[in-house]
């Protein structure tokens, strides 16, 4: 078992910040309430995509944001959990990306692989922003088009 919950965390009442919560095209850093939680959340497994990564595989709760256009994750689990190396936003396509994203919200970016709990064979390669947040009320979010990609778009049964 890993060492972030199997289940959605209840968020307390104080109100925290997240990467997403816009509605436009780039994401912003906004206060959230409780109603903008990320939704859909589904059990993964998570790990790092290079040989010398040293976290191995671990459990997270993978959520969805409609309203972000790129994925993102919290540090504490970047840096306690995955070991794996936040590397700096210096490419073009990175920048655009987090364009409007302060500073101060997102360290760098990682890339990793990620699977649902249900499945064990079919692992997916994304990219995610590392936010400044320690331990935000999600672990690994998936903006809207790797979202839909991915069927978290669906409304859960």
């Amino acid at each position: 078992m890993g060492c972030f919950s199997s289940r959605p965390r209840q968020p307390d009442k104080t109100v925290r910040s997240t990467v997403c919560g816009s509605p436009f095209k780039y994401c912003a850093l906004t206060p959230i309430n409780l109603q903008n939680v990320p939704r859909n959340p589904a059990d993964v497994k998570v790990r790092g995509r290079h040989i010398n990564t040293t976290g191995g595989e671990h459990a997270a709760v993978l959520s969805y944001d409609a309203a972000c256009s790129v994925n993102y994750i919290s540090s504490g689990l970047v840096t306690n959990f995955l070991g794996e190396e936040i590397h700096p936003l210096v490419e073009e396509k990175d920048l655009k990306q987090a364009q409007s994203l302060s500073p101060e919200a997102v360290k760098g970016f990682v890339d990793l692989e990620w699977r649902m709990d249900s499945n064990t064979q079919d692992w997916h390669m994304a990219r995610f922003l590392v936010t400044t947040s320690p331990d935000p009320i999600y672990d690994l979010v998936l903006g809207n088009r790797d979202g839909r990609k991915y069927g978290m778009d669906k409304a859960k049964a």
